[in-house]
């Protein structure tokens, strides 16, 4: 808990609202428990605080938190203190709560208690663990609703990652009813939207989830106001796990009158496989790509990156050869890398010794001026402050572009590179493949480009899927087998017959596949793309323009042909769009039945005409929500597209995580131990 937290004042929306509200939560939990408290957390919760509480560890000291822990196997002597936990609902999670409390417990005369907070939900599940041990008697068991952290000013994720495997390989709808959660929280906060479109079958899941909640919270305000307390669940105990967040139902009611949102947009991630699996050439794409990652808007980086000077890099050099590395804040706070994240490759570097150029003449003007009055020094010593912190980004920067440059740079990229063109273009490129899979590449570089080849192609044939099975057993392992079963029922790896049968997998190469007709309906692949000034999507890869942010473009284009060709393609039929204003609630719950299912899917070629903005003279707002992840590429591309005059919404981004391709596929791994090798091991 110590990366600083990006700033909201120049949002779309007020997003310090939504920040506020969590934050405010946490307190009242805090302050409930009282008295001195030792705060465990489960990993990746911490980076998620640090975005709800700016003040860190300090700040929470004034509501009780004496120690901050991480949750293992061992619990620090805490006996003089209360113990709070904030973990997600899983069995792992409650088995460790489990022995902490037992452990605890044996050594008192009097039994403790716990307090359990489970993030952002509790589950039926996890409770029967706590109860399966026998320690639920000591434990609360509660839920705090950390459902969505502000990366950005334009950014807002939920942080889980495992969504797209949880709902289509797990069949399970909890990442479902997560979004649903945030979204009804969004809406009492921001309005309800003027517009509702949805591509995809878990985006429509979430539209018809979102419309029956509140259904429920309405039917409720009719109650309260017959003899009620004016508060009401939003959600039925199947959707939330029989814990059920509060909503206000006043706020519930003026939803529909205020105006902050326009247009909701809801993707979900399997209407748009082929975006994760292509490299992205943005600087913050290739820093997430190459530097280990950026998780909850901070990236690990050498020291000898983030070094204040040239003496503490050879030292910070030595240090990093033993895997020392420190978390780094990558937001719009720092002004120069809100200039440069979104920047192809091509051009970073111009951009950077622009800037290296603007700071030196800055020092020498003033140096230059012999005959500088007092006023004038006194004004340029208040902005040494500003200089120093800005030429100490600027070399953090060069630093880190150096390290992606060489990355960039290597033949292995770009052979890659030239490879994804191939398959993108609707041209087979196997022979990469090949000897990516003869040389032991990393399984997971291998899996990305096959996927990728899978996509574009309209799936594998059979002798050709048949042999890379075969070669990725043997190279690396029946580990593989399980994955490689995920990749198959998610539809990143299919045979040919089984793509067409299914419907799921995009397909190219030939003139009649889904994609194929994408690539034309919607120009996803673009020649002369200017990297350097760009004004289209493609930029973002140097040539390839991601499906789903060539939708949004699509629905607010004057002329729908281009919507019309790409829809039938999309995964997922039908997708919807319909105005939640104009029903009543009744009539749109009842219209998610299957007899009105088509009401709602009636207006989905037409145009997404903006409302009246909120602000006089700003654009109306336009909601982009992703289920099961979105890519820095996506995020790059929709912040384009929003500044271009000549479209009329401002972009604010959702997903349940933010990704990229290898981080995706590992989380379809299938876990299997090697028992052979574990004996083999030992013996």
């Amino acid at each position: 808990m110590s990366a600083p937290a990006p700033s909201r004042r120049s949002a779309a929306l007020a997003l310090e609202q939504l920040t506020a509200e969590i934050r405010s939560e946490l307190y009242l939990l805090l302050d409930d428990v009282g008295g001195q408290i030792c705060l465990v957390l489960d990993r990746g919760i911490g980076g998620q605080l640090d975005h709800v509480v700016p003040g860190g560890a300090e700040a929470l000291r004034s509501h009780g938190v004496r120690f901050v822990r991480s949750l293992r196997p061992e619990l620090d002597a805490v006996r003089e203190h209360r113990v709070v936990y904030l973990v997600r609902p899983t069995v792992a999670a409650m088995m460790l709560i489990a022995g902490h409390v037992m452990n605890e417990n044996m050594a008192e005369v009097t039994p403790r208690r716990f307090h359990v907070f489970m993030v952002p939900r509790t589950t039926v599940l996890c409770t029967h663990v706590l109860e399966e041990a026998g320690v639920l008697p000591h434990v609360r068991v509660g839920a705090y609703r950390l459902d969505a952290i502000a990366l950005d000013t334009d950014v807002l994720s939920l942080e889980l990652p495992d969504s797209l495997r949880e709902v289509a390989v797990d069949g399970d709808p909890t990442a479902l009813e997560c979004v649903t959660q945030f979204l009804l929280r969004f809406e009492q906060l921001y309005g309800t939207p003027r517009e509702v479109r949805t591509f995809g079958t878990a985006a429509r899941g979430v539209a018809e989830r979102l419309a029956r909640a509140d259904l429920r919270a309405e039917r409720a305000r009719c109650r309260a106001r017959s003899g009620g307390d004016g508060v009401a669940t939003a959600a039925g105990p199947r959707d939330f796990g029989g814990v059920l967040p509060q909503c206000n139902l006043s706020d519930a009611a003026d939803a529909r009158a205020r105006r902050d949102v326009d247009t909701l947009v809801i993707i979900d991630r399997l209407a748009d496989l082929v975006t994760p699996m292509v490299t992205p050439l943005t600087y913050e794409g290739l820093v997430d790509e190459v530097m280990g990652g950026i998780h909850h808007g901070c990236a690990r980086l050498p020291r000898a990156v983030v070094a204040d000077d040239a003496d503490e890099t050879a030292s910070a050099a030595a240090a990093d050869a033993d895997g020392d590395r420190v978390a780094y804040a990558l937001n719009s706070r720092d002004a120069l890398y809100a200039e440069v994240r979104d920047l192809n490759i091509e051009e970073l570097g111009a951009r950077l010794g622009d800037r290296a150029k603007a700071i030196r003449a800055a020092y020498d003007a003033f140096r230059a001026r012999r005959d500088a009055s007092i006023t004038e020094i006194h004004d340029f010593v208040k902005r040494i402050p500003g200089l120093a912190a800005a030429y100490q980004s600027l070399q953090t920067h060069i630093r880190l572009a150096e390290c992606v440059a060489r990355a960039t740079d290597a033949r292995a990229f770009r052979a890659r590179w030239h490879a994804e063109r191939t398959f993108l273009e609707g041209e087979p490129a196997f022979d990469v493949i090949d000897d990516l899979l003869a040389t032991r590449e990393p399984p997971f570089s291998l899996l990305r480009l096959a996927c990728l080849a899978s996509l574009t192609m309209g799936g594998l044939r059979a002798a050709r899927h048949d042999a890379l099975r075969r070669g990725v057993l043997q190279t690396y392992g029946f580990e593989l087998l399980g994955t490689l079963h995920h990749l198959e029922r998610v539809g990143l790896l299919a045979r040919a017959r089984d793509a067409t049968a299914a419907g799921l997998v995009l397909g190219g190469g030939g003139a009649r596949t889904p994609f194929a007709a994408l690539r034309r309906a919607l120009r996803l692949v673009v020649a002369d793309v200017n990297s350097r000034q760009p004004s289209d999507a493609a930029y973002v890869s140097s040539g390839y323009a991601p499906i789903s942010v060539r939708l949004v473009e699509a629905i607010a284009a004057p002329d729908g042909a281009a919507l019309a060709a790409a829809l039938p393609q999309v995964p997922g039929l039908p997708h919807l769009a319909y105005a939640p204003r104009a029903f009543s609630r009744e009539e749109l719950g009842c219209a998610f039945d299957d007899a009105g299912a088509g009401v709602l899917a009636a207006g989905a070629l037409s145009r997404a005409s903006p409302g009246s903005p909120a602000i006089p003279g700003a654009k109306p707002v336009l909601v982009v929500v992703f289920v099961g992840g979105v890519t820095y590429a996506e995020i790059a591309a929709l912040r384009l597209l929003s500044r271009q005059p000549d479209f009329p919404f401002t972009v604010l981004v959702a997903a349940t995580a933010v990704i990229n391709g290898a981080r995706l596929l590992q989380t379809l791994v299938m876990e299997m131990e090697n028992s052979l090798q574990k004996t083999h091991a030992t013996a």
